[in-house]
C-alpha cells in the first residue's frame, strides 16, 4: 500500500505519506515497484522531488530508502497521542 500528497514544505515535491509492504512479499520488488508508481506520477505532475519520512531507528526503511538514492533532509520531532517521536525526513529525485 502506499499513499502521497502535495508536500506543504517543499516546491515541485510529493509526500509520500504512506508506504507499508506486507512481511510476506518484503525482497520481492513490491516496496521498489509502490516508489517507482510514485516517482512516475510526482514526474507526470511536473514535479522532480519526493519526500519520505520515517521514524528513527527504522533502519530497514532507512537502508531501504537510501538505497533508491534517497538522502537526509532533516530530522523533527512529532507528538503521538502525547509521546514524542524522533522522525527523519528524506527527498529523493
Amino acid at each position: 500500500i502506499a499513499a502521497c500528497k502535495k508536500d506543504l514544505e517543499i516546491p515541485k515535491c510529493l509526500c509520500l505519506d504512506v508506504l507499508h509492504v506486507d512481511k510476506r512479499f518484503r525482497t520481492q520488488g513490491v516496496g521498489t515497484a509502490l516508489i517507482e508508481a510514485n516517482k512516475e506520477y510526482m514526474k507526470s505532475l511536473g514535479w522532480d522531488k519526493l519526500r519520505i519520512s520515517i521514524i528513527s531507528g527504522n533502519d530497514y526503511a532507512k537502508a531501504f530508502y537510501t538505497k533508491l538514492g534517497a538522502k537526509h533532509l532533516k530530522f523533527y520531532d512529532v507528538d503521538f497521542a502525547g509521546t514524542n517521536v524522533q522522525c527523519e525526513k528524506m527527498i529523493m529525485k
